[in-house]
């Protein structure tokens, strides 16, 4: 497992790493949006790069890890919003279920955790979801964070780092359950 401080970045496939941290109107001018576009295409949820703009709020922060000119993983971290969690407009019968503590301060939501599938299971998306843990509790204090997820894709893999399922949507058209997964982090778990 990889050490989550910036100053142990991982190598991947012999070659050495760059952190990158965005904010919304930067991500806007960069190019890696396009990027994160194709990566994320292969579940169709995202038809064109600029969606991932327009579906981002301004509060946004991404952070993406390359090598070279090559993006290995990639998160966006943004507000919360419960109106924008579900569209209603969307097929599915509605949220099972809410059942977990809230904090009562920021709450924050992970979107697109994107990793290159050619690097899956070599430990790097762990340790850059570890790692955009720190920034984002170094930013706001001790959060709450709230991703959204097919959960028979990605479920068991946020459950085994702690996270809990927070909400089901059911009855997705392509048969998948939605769940929005939890977890709290304080500043004092970090020490």
């Amino acid at each position: 497992m990889f050490d989550p401080s910036p100053s142990q970045l991982p190598i991947v496939n012999g070659r050495p790493t760059t952190l990158h941290r965005l904010t919304y109107e930067e991500l806007k001018q960069h190019t890696y949006h396009r990027t994160s576009h194709q990566a994320t295409r292969n579940g169709e949820r995202v038809q064109e790069a600029t969606q991932l703009i327009e579906e981002m709020d301004e509060s946004a922060i991404t952070y993406i890890l390359t090598s070279e000119s090559t993006i290995v993983v990639s998160l966006s971290d943004q507000k919360y919003d419960p109106q924008k969690s579900h569209d209603p407009e969307d097929p599915f019968v509605g949220v099972m279920y809410q059942n977990l503590e809230t904090v009562g301060q920021s709450s924050r939501t992970i979107r697109t955790l994107v990793t290159d599938p050619s690097l899956m299971g070599q430990g790097i998306a762990s340790w850059f979801l570890q790692y955009s843990e720190l920034q984002i509790t170094e930013l706001h204090g001790d959060v709450q964070l709230m991703p959204q997820t097919i959960y028979e894709i990605n479920g068991r893999y946020y459950e085994k780092r702690g996270w809990k399922t927070g909400a089901r949507f059911w009855n997705s058209p392509e048969g998948y359950t939605i769940v929005r997964m939890e977890k709290v982090i304080r500043l004092v778990e970090r020490s």
